[in-house]
């Protein structure tokens, strides 16, 4: 039986410039509305400031570091559940959202 060489990070998400391209998309959004209110040194020199930054702040730390830390803080963002700082609670069973039960 011949074998196959099989990847060793199947489920590693996507990178580049060493950063996940949820944190890339959030530095592209910042960096467009920074282009249309200032010129394009300032919009280049906060684009690799927030570049080094998001590398510190991650350092260490696992795989969707960011989007978790938005949810815990409350941020609502597509295709997830509403945060447990808003009061809402989630029932699998019943598929309706209530508001401020414990």
């Amino acid at each position: 039986m011949k074998s196959k060489p099989c990847p060793r990070n199947i489920d590693k998400p996507l990178m580049l410039l060493g950063l996940e391209i949820s944190d890339l998309a959030l530095i592209s959004i910042v960096i467009g509305i920074l282009q249309v209110v200032f010129g394009a040194i300032i919009v280049l020199v906060s684009g690799v400031v927030m570049v080094v930054a998001l590398k510190r702040i991650k350092k260490g730390k696992a795989d969707g570091y960011l989007q978790h830390l938005a949810y815990k803080s409350g941020l609502r963002y597509p295709g997830t559940l509403p945060s447990i700082r808003d009061g809402d609670r989630y029932s699998p069973w019943s598929r309706v959202y209530k508001k401020g039960i414990s």
